[in-house]
């Protein structure tokens, strides 16, 4: 299984990475949430997700307009809507995750943040 794996494109590997994500998401949204989406609606929020990193990664912008007007920055959420931005790291000399968080309001308002720092239960390689 790991050879053929290692034999798949990359861009390949990361549409298969992205479509598992999307699962593992809408399952925990499902889990925690009671809320759902269509497997279409999850798929292209998959889709953007893995462009606007691709392009985070390149240092460019995913939109024509983020494009023409400079780099990717963080932008407001639709109105009424809240936004949480996520980050991890993984510290293996303290066999520990890094969390942080932080909400804003539709307008860009500061809410909430948190960061945490949780034992790792498993290696880095399997995380």
């Amino acid at each position: 299984m790991l050879k053929l794996i290692d034999a798949l494109d990359p861009v390949v590997m990361c549409s298969i990475a992205m479509i598992l994500w999307c699962v593992w998401r809408q399952r925990n949204q499902k889990l925690w949430d009671n809320s759902s989406l269509s497997a279409v609606k999850a798929m292209e929020l998959g889709y953007v997700f893995l462009q606007d990193w691709r392009c985070a990664r390149a240092g460019a912008s995913s939109s024509a307009t983020q494009r023409a007007h400079g780099p990717l920055t963080w932008s407001c959420p639709l109105g009424g809507r809240w936004k949480c931005n996520l980050d991890a790291a993984m510290f293996r000399d303290l066999s520990a995750i890094g969390l942080g968080m932080m909400m804003r309001r539709n307008v860009g308002q500061f809410y909430a943040c948190k960061t945490l720092l949780l034992p790792l239960s498993c290696s880095v390689k399997e995380a």
